[in-house]
């Protein structure tokens, strides 16, 4: 206990603030590094949720991960088919009638 006023009496002053501008400089870096690992940690959550966006969306769509055709939508083109093609409604106002 004794030792570090007596060391802190030993060292002259210009290394004593040496020391001290030092350790404000490892502080800072400290608090950079530490705000730096939030901001990933927090684009890595963003990218997570944006790729299970994803993965929902091609569910919806009816695409499996693979981009096979999934669940109860991957009959539908069948389906659609079966019906016949779609015939264009005719617009009395864009034909001229």
């Amino acid at each position: 206990m004794d030792a570090y006023p007596k060391i802190l009496r030993d060292v002259p002053d210009v290394d004593l603030a040496e020391l001290v501008a030092e350790r404000e400089c490892l502080e800072q870096c400290s608090g950079l590094v530490r705000e730096l690992i939030t901001r990933w940690l927090a684009a890595r959550d963003v990218i997570e949720w944006l790729q299970a966006e994803q993965q929902r969306a091609l569910r919806v769509g009816g695409l499996g991960r693979d981009g096979a055709k999934w669940g109860p939508l991957a009959s539908a083109p069948a389906a659609a088919s079966a019906i016949g093609p779609r015939r264009p409604v005719a617009d009395p106002a864009f034909h001229g009638a």
